[in-house]
């Protein structure tokens, strides 16, 4: 059986330690697709740059609701969606 992470935010501080050793762990335990979430910009384009390191993480980007006030630019957001990487 195979497994798809369809929300996941391995771009979290609390996996700084052990990020790497944990995806490259993935695919042997039957984890074929990731879709890591941003939740802001800095979120965002720490998931694409996950998407490119891991050919089976995919990203979502965006802005969560609760991060709106931050001023965020939709038009940085915009642009990430143009990566083949990034799916939601």
């Amino acid at each position: 059986m195979e497994f798809f992470d369809s929300h996941a935010h391995y771009n979290d501080e609390q996996f700084d330690t052990d990020r790497d050793e944990l995806l490259n762990a993935m695919t042997s335990n039957s984890v074929s697709y990731i879709i890591n979430c941003g939740t802001d910009l800095a979120s965002s384009l720490f998931s694409l740059e996950l998407a490119n390191k891991y050919p089976f993480v995919y990203a979502a980007v965006g802005i969560h609701p609760e991060d709106v006030s931050k001023n965020e630019s939709l038009d940085e957001i915009k642009k990430l969606v143009q990566n083949e990487k990034v799916v939601a």
